[in-house]
């Protein structure tokens, strides 16, 4: 039986495109991480978060082609560390993250490329009791300057940025920066 030579052709730059759209996935489509710093604020309290999400590809030639973004395995670090003196205060990998639907999740994290984020609670100050606590931790910050260093780990690469902040013993007692 003879195969025509059209089909051969066609088969053969079928192949070709597929294997161009695979190398395309795999290098367009790996996770690309990316994090904030921001302020919650209420009555009773204020806290410095870290926001950690994995940002879909939404425009350019890799969303026509249909490439996605591919879920990342997140886990870090956490250490806050004094200004000036450079003693470290605390130091630990991610105690805990909140979904964006509320619920606590420990380390590590799928998180799909979606745009939405979990988040990092990292100090948080309590106006009733005038103390400012590493969140979920019984460790207390004295008055001072601090700053706050998040390294995430995602699929094999390393993502850090860094904030600062002032506790004061007068109110809201925590200057974020």
């Amino acid at each position: 039986m003879v195969v025509p030579v059209g089909l051969t052709i066609s088969a053969l730059a079928v192949g070709i495109v597929a294997l161009v759209l695979y190398m395309l996935q795999m290098i367009l489509g790996s996770p690309k991480i990316k994090l904030d710093f921001d302020v919650l604020e209420s009555e009773s309290s204020s806290s410095l978060n870290c926001r950690i999400k994995n940002e879909p590809i939404v425009t350019g030639l890799p969303h026509l082609l249909r490439i996605r973004r591919a879920t990342a395995e997140v886990t870090g670090i956490l250490t806050i560390r004094e200004q000036g003196s450079n003693i470290l205060v605390f130091g630990s990998i991610f105690p805990s993250l909140i979904t964006h639907t509320g619920v606590k999740s420990f380390p590590p994290i799928i998180l799909a490329a979606s745009g939405i984020p979990v988040t990092l609670v990292i100090v948080e100050a309590l106006y009733a009791s005038h103390k400012v606590k590493v969140f979920g931790q019984k460790v207390e910050l004295g008055h001072g300057a601090y700053w706050v260093n998040v390294e995430v780990r995602a699929n094999g690469e390393s993502i850090t940025k860094r904030a600062n902040f002032v506790v004061s013993d007068k109110h809201p007692f925590a200057y974020w920066g």
